[in-house]
């Protein structure tokens, strides 16, 4: 018995496994921040990564009447990270975070929230 094996073949193989991998186990998040109704600048972005997270994009400031998007990459592991601003000159800050299970499923966790300047804790760079 013989067997050939071809480098279409071969070229098929890595091709099919490079998108088995892309499909099922890179983790992708994008999250969008619309600045578009607001009057005030967020500003002084900071972000934290959960354990084998990747930022892509971060703006540290969005304008009044602007839109931005950040983008967060981890293979293997669940996405788990947080975005906070400070709201224009006012003593807010919004944090927005989520987590996204790794492969397996799980339900998607995300928050939301606007806490003044004395109330918000923010953690080291390991959530």
């Amino acid at each position: 018995m013989v067997i050939e094996i071809t480098i279409a073949m071969l070229s098929q193989l890595v091709v099919s496994t490079a998108k088995y991998i892309k499909d099922n186990v890179v983790n992708q998040t994008e999250i969008n921040i619309d600045n578009s109704k607001s009057n005030h600048m967020l500003r002084n972005g900071q972000y934290v990564l959960g354990v084998g997270n990747r930022i892509n994009s971060f703006s540290i400031v969005v304008d009044p009447k602007e839109k931005m998007t950040t983008e967060t990459k981890s293979v293997m592991r669940e996405s788990c990270s947080m975005i906070i601003y400070k709201i224009g000159d006012l003593p807010l800050y919004l944090a927005v975070g989520w987590k996204i299970p790794a492969i397996g499923g799980g339900r998607n966790k995300t928050f939301v929230f606007v806490r003044r300047e004395n109330d918000l804790e923010i953690p080291d760079n390991n959530l």
